[in-house]
């Protein structure tokens, strides 16, 4: 008996999110940071995700990341850095440039 052709779905931006680059210190660290230090749950955070009007981060915010992330991935970034950072992805990406890894 033959199964019927079943199209495998692209996977949603909340898994590729996930998904990118699992084994990838900078996207773990950067999960973290948003988990633990932000206190924000990733279960609805894409690479998309608008970093003021979607997570709801304010200059405070913006503070502790901008610790963080020196802390935990040892790149400095100004908070106006990260501030021009409109997306997680832009700041994924904004934090590879510094590192000098390749997306």
């Amino acid at each position: 008996m033959t199964r019927p052709y079943r199209r495998e779905q692209a996977p949603t931006e909340t898994e590729r999110f996930r998904s990118h680059h699992m084994s990838d210190n900078i996207t773990e660290a950067l999960r973290g940071i948003l988990e633990e230090d932000l206190d924000l749950a990733l279960g609805d955070v894409t690479r998309e995700s608008r970093l003021i009007d979607d997570l709801g981060l304010d200059s405070v915010a913006f503070a502790i990341g901008v610790v963080a992330i020196e802390e935990r991935l040892g790149v400095k970034l100004s908070e106006k850095e990260l501030f021009e950072s409109k997306t997680v992805g832009d700041l994924e990406d904004l934090i590879r440039a510094k590192a000098g890894t390749p997306a």
